[in-house]
């Protein structure tokens, strides 16, 4: 016989529950917050009021710790915690906007929370560093890779996840976990030879910084040991005037023979300058006499003069005026009545001027090289390329024909279908060549199914055309992956109610609160699932939110890094929670 429970009832202890205060408890709070400091609670039960005295925390000086009751009711609570207006409300440890807190009305009588930092306070255990390179020496080699070495890595030299990133401003990027109170370290090329020194090329101390003093440091590089600035010399190339159908978003390129005359080098595009002009900097290292022209990003939109005729290469002297004021009198493409160039004429200006660009042993598509009548075509088929978690990279032909150039344009396989690419490739001469694929940079050269770097490939000495059918196996910046289930299967009991937890690691730049890493509760577990699961993945931990609310041993001590190397054979990584760092255990 089934037992109805009275609506009355029902809701007479909802109503109950609902007619209960919340006491909202503030834990903990920064070291640096100033002595005597009122802490008052916003949200949206009072429209986000960060000073109102009816929120103000009272401190309980017995127990070390602030609270204020809400207002008895219903639904969902949302809050932040300020020192009386927006400028000092609550950031993460690393002094990061945080997401709105939240409590469900009813759940239970008492919410804890722990501040990490506040907005106007430098942070005081952020668990990263952001390091940006706003400066580098001036005859760093274009496309180099530079890197970290230090205390956090061993000293070692070419780590990938201690690479900077170079982004759209020109400066280079690397954010790095906390795994020691300083860190330690000096920057390099790959090799010690390359590593960072003074303009005198001596040897600096290694450069060091505290964690927790600030989240971003800026660095001002002066050179190489392996590049003396004494060699430097550097020019200013101006473009004083341009023609009136310019349009004004146009972009304009330097291309010489420095960049293999690739007309859309962005090392080389020209850039507004305090005064509005365009310019661009050139660096000489070795040579003394460098030849260039002037582009809007292809051969058809090279300059020409104002009568439609070619003009010469223009040369860029060592010695001389450090600035140079160029005017440029038309662009090919605005010459509609212009006879097109024909390879071999007498208006290919490559015949008559050797400087031009002219890669040996090869036809290229571009009116500036001499034209070559070639003996043979050898017709490239890549049955199989990897594919790249569904990524649509270019794959380039790089070889001894093309000065091992990995990204020229004019050397890109095309598609033929069905997952296949081809390329043509047409030689002057009969010798045998030496070739290798990338997807347009050395760091991305082909490789065997292990990730090791192939012996060149070769063609054989002939005269006849021939088909070549290839097969990539790997990339050598690919990392196989697959998909990983963490679970969390036992936490403590003293851990604090609608707790959320967090998974960190170099992975992610040991960032404490990712969203896209936070655990989902199912029953009693949470779980999070890592969907592409590489080598890359090497340590972690959990916290609650920040680094002030990591997991502990039992003592409440802090653990060392967490390593996933029981984790690359299995499919599930299992995770036992014994304590938090910022809850004593009292065991």
């Amino acid at each position: 016989m089934k037992k109805f429970i009275p609506l009355f009832l029902v809701l007479f202890l909802l109503l109950g529950s609902a007619c209960k205060r919340v006491h909202i408890e503030v834990r903990n709070i920064p070291v640096n917050t100033p002595l005597g400091a009122q802490l008052y609670l916003t949200g949206n039960f009072n429209n986000w009021n960060p000073s109102d005295p009816n929120y103000m925390l009272k401190y309980d000086e017995l127990k070390n710790v602030w609270s204020v009751d809400l207002p008895s009711g219903f639904g969902n609570v949302y809050y932040k915690f300020t020192r009386g207006d927006w400028s000092s409300v609550e950031v993460d440890s690393c002094g990061g906007d945080i997401l709105n807190r939240s409590y469900v009305i009813g759940s239970t009588d008492t919410c804890f929370n722990y501040i990490s930092g506040f907005k106007d306070l430098a942070p005081v255990y952020c668990g990263r560093l952001t390091l940006v390179l706003d400066e580098i020496p001036v005859n760093t080699p274009l496309n180099s890779k530079l890197y970290l070495s230090g205390n956090i890595n061993y000293w070692m030299l070419t780590e990938h996840q201690y690479e900077f990133t170079k982004l759209e401003d020109g400066k280079y990027y690397l954010t790095v976990p906390r795994r020691e109170d300083k860190l330690i370290f000096k920057i390099n090329r790959g090799s010690w030879e390359s590593i960072e020194v003074d303009e005198n090329n001596l040897g600096e101390e290694s450069r060091q910084i505290t964690f927790g003093e600030e989240d971003t440091v800026r660095i001002k590089m002066r050179a190489w040991m392996d590049l003396p600035m004494s060699k430097v010399v550097s020019k200013t190339i101006v473009l004083k005037s341009l023609p009136k159908n310019t349009l004004a978003n146009s972009k304009i390129y330097l291309s010489g023979n420095f960049c293999n005359w690739h007309p859309l080098d962005n090392n080389y595009l020209f850039k507004k300058n305090s005064k509005g002009f365009l310019e661009v900097k050139y660096t000489f290292t070795d040579s003394d006499l460098e030849y260039f022209k002037l582009t809007r990003g292809g051969w058809d939109k090279r300059e020409i003069k104002a009568n439609g005729a070619e003009i010469s290469n223009r040369t860029l002297l060592k010695e001389g005026k450090d600035t140079i004021y160029i005017s440029i009198e038309e662009w090919a493409d605005n010459i509609v009545s212009q006879k097109p160039i024909k390879i071999g004429s007498n208006q290919n200006i490559g015949k008559t001027t050797p400087q031009l660009p002219n890669i040996p042993a090869v036809q290229i598509e571009n009116p500036y090289s001499k034209q070559q009548d070639y003996l043979r075509k050898i017709f490239i088929i890549l049955d199989r390329v990897p594919d790249m978690y569904g990524q649509a990279d270019k794959v380039y032909l790089t070889g001894d024909f093309n000065d091992w150039v990995t990204d020229m344009p004019g050397f890109e396989f095309k598609d033929l279908g069905n997952g296949k690419k081809y390329y043509i490739l047409r030689l002057n001469d009969k010798r045998e060549h030496e070739f290798k694929l990338t997807r347009g940079d050395w760091s991305k050269e082909e490789a065997d199914r292990f990730r090791n770097k192939l012996n060149n490939r070769k063609i054989d000495f002939g005269s006849e055309n021939d088909t070549l059918h290839l097969r990539v196996e790997n990339w050598i910046d690919y990392v196989p992956s697959k998909k990983l289930v963490v679970a969390i299967t036992q936490l403590p009991s003293y851990t604090p109610p609608l707790s959320s937890f967090y998974l960190s690691g170099n992975f992610n730049g040991w960032q404490a609160n990712i969203e896209a890493y936070k655990f989902k509760k199912v029953g009693d577990k949470y779980y999070l699932t890592l969907p592409q699961f590489n080598e890359n993945y090497q340590e972690y931990k959990v916290t609650r939110g920040s680094w002030n609310t990591e997991f502990a041993n039992k003592k409440g001590r802090v653990m060392p890094n967490q390593k996933f190397r029981k984790a690359i054979e299995k499919d599930t990584l299992y995770i036992k929670i014994e304590g938090w760092v910022d809850i004593p255990s009292f065991n």
